[in-house]
């Protein structure tokens, strides 16, 4: 589920979050599966309470894995299987702040706080971190990390763009760009395109970093 309201998928499945809460309609699983909570809605086949707190950003599907990732309290990831909404808590940060949750071909995902970028299993299994250095004298804010086919893109609290290596988290390249920390790189295979506050949009060439 990539927004608020997902695209359909396997036939008919429309996931969305909430505060607190998680909903999918999907077709009644064949066999009768049990439901984790159904709701009285029309064509919601299941809800789950997820836990307090407020939910921002949408779950992501997995959809090779029939998995839902999403981001509870903005400190918890949870999964939940995408036919019955059974699952749970897989990974918290501590008092630390997530952003968004982002997901590559394998089922491996990847979200940030304000001070790491953590790379997990979907069973929350920590598969390498990067440290970020938040701004000095100023409230750390939290990047939303975005996959490439090359790489994941991280815009740090102090002003810098990373790209680092899906495999191991080492750093590509990095360019020092002034920019607000609410915002996401946009790219294709070869450019990467950041808004900034001094240069407007900014493309860069994503095997080497450097403005084209």
């Amino acid at each position: 589920c990539s927004g608020p309201s997902s695209r359909r998928a396997d036939g008919g499945a429309e996931c969305l979050g909430s505060k607190a809460m998680v909903s999918c309609g999907l077709p009644a699983p064949e066999g009768g599966l049990p439901m984790a909570q159904l709701s009285v809605s029309p064509g919601v086949r299941w809800s789950r309470v997820v836990g307090a707190g407020v939910t921002l950003h949408p779950p992501i599907l997995i959809e090779d894995r029939m998995r839902l990732a999403v981001v509870v309290g903005q400190r918890e990831v949870w999964v939940l299987d995408v036919a019955t909404g059974l699952g749970g808590s897989v990974f918290r940060a501590g008092t630390e702040f997530l952003g968004n949750l982002s997901a590559d071909g394998q089922g491996r995902l990847y979200v940030a706080s304000s001070a790491r970028v953590y790379a997990l299993t979907l069973e929350g299994a920590i598969r390498w971190s990067f440290p970020l250095e938040p701004p000095v004298g100023e409230f750390p804010g939290v990047p939303d990390v975005t996959i490439s086919p090359t790489g994941l893109f991280v815009p740090s609290p102090e002003g810098r763009l990373y790209k680092l290596d899906l495999s191991d988290g080492r750093v590509l390249w990095s360019a020092k760009l002034k920019f607000d920390g609410n915002q996401q790189v946009v790219g294709r295979v070869d450019t990467a395109y950041m808004p900034t506050l001094d240069q407007g949009l900014v493309a860069l060439n994503e095997q080497s970093g450097k403005v084209r």
